[in-house]
């Protein structure tokens, strides 16, 4: 995997503790927990973690990334709805993010979340992901925000921060889970009924 640079081992706790520092006190991120039909951001991302990825299962290992503009907009996008509902049928789960902007330039462009990563991008971020095992792909399961102002400095030739570090937290899907992505596509965020 070229353009990362292993650092250690991790459990999962730690990959979900660092999410959580990414997104729990996010109002947005509480919001839509609720809209989704959760308590609260830790019950809604507990839920897809644990049962539509099986992630605490995984063995965990982190990178560092060095030349993020040229390996996210590579990354597969995640198994969510709001994300793939816009995808062509052929494409869905197998849409990188530089094709993803393709799809949709202009709402890339004036996405409010995109414009304020790209004016104020975290000094230091972690990324997770899962690796397909057709295709030795990796897919975006968290930072697909992040991912796609990424992808989109890339196209547009604008300079991230000076001194930034994108981390990735990375697992493997095994053989025998080929169709775990469109497992979790179903199943969707929502809780259930």
């Amino acid at each position: 995997m070229e353009n990362f640079r292993y650092l250690k081992d991790l459990k999962w706790e730690e990959v979900f503790d660092q999410w959580r520092k990414n997104e729990s006190e996010d109002e947005g991120w509480q919001r839509a927990a609720q809209e989704h039909g959760w308590p609260d951001w830790e019950h809604w991302r507990s839920y897809l973690s644990d049962k539509a990825l099986a992630l605490p299962t995984r063995e965990w290992k982190l990178y560092g990334i060095d030349d993020p503009l040229t390996a996210l907009p590579n990354f597969l996008v995640g198994p969510f709805d709001s994300w793939q509902q816009s995808v062509p049928e052929d494409k869905i789960n197998k849409i990188t993010f530089g094709e993803y902007l393709e799809l949709d330039r202009e709402r890339w462009q004036t996405h409010d979340k995109i414009q304020s990563l790209l004016t104020h991008f975290p000094t230091q971020t972690q990324i997770i992901g899962l690796v397909k095992p057709e295709t030795n792909q990796i897919v975006c399961i968290e930072g697909t925000h992040r991912s796609m102002a990424v992808t989109r400095a890339w196209r547009e030739g604008i300079q991230l921060p000076a001194g930034i570090t994108i981390e990735l937290a990375l697992a493997h899907i095994g053989d025998q889970e080929r169709d775990l992505l469109w497992k979790a596509l179903y199943l969707g965020t929502h809780k259930p009924s």
